[in-house]
C-alpha cells in the first residue's frame, strides 16, 4: 500500500490554532480544544494511506482543483492529493473550517 506524506499549509495551521484558541478561551473548554486537536491530527495522519477514499467536494470548480473533504466532528478538513513526477506521493491539507462556514467562498481564489 502506498504511503503519502502529509503537509499542512500555513492557512490550515492558522485555522487549527484559531479553532483551538476559540474553544479554549471563548467557550472556556480547554479539554474540548485538546480533544478536537487530537481528532484533527488523528484524521490527518489517516490520510497517509488511501487519501482518495474521501470524495471530491461537491463544488465543480474546487473539485477540478482536486479538493477533497474529510469531516471531523463539526469541522471539515480540505485537502488535495498529488503524485509528483519524482514518484513522491503527497497530501496537502489546505484548510480546516467549521462546517457551517461558507467554505465554497472561502476556498475559491479571489480575483
Amino acid at each position: 500500500m502506498d504511503k503519502y506524506s502529509v503537509y499542512l499549509s500555513e492557512l490550515a495551521e492558522r485555522d487549527i490554532e484559531e479553532i483551538s484558541i476559540y474553544i479554549s478561551t471563548r467557550l472556556l473548554s480547554p479539554l474540548t480544544a485538546k480533544n478536537i486537536l487530537d481528532s484533527f491530527y488523528k484524521a490527518m495522519s489517516s490520510l497517509k494511506t488511501m487519501p482518495k477514499r474521501h470524495p471530491l467536494v461537491a463544488d465543480t470548480f474546487l473539485a477540478n482543483l482536486g479538493y477533497r473533504m474529510l469531516p471531523v466532528k463539526n469541522h471539515l478538513i480540505f485537502y488535495s492529493v498529488e503524485a509528483l513526477p519524482s514518484g513522491k506521493l503527497e497530501v496537502n491539507i489546505e484548510r480546516v473550517l467549521h462546517e457551517k462556514r461558507s467554505w465554497q467562498n472561502i476556498l475559491k481564489p479571489t480575483k
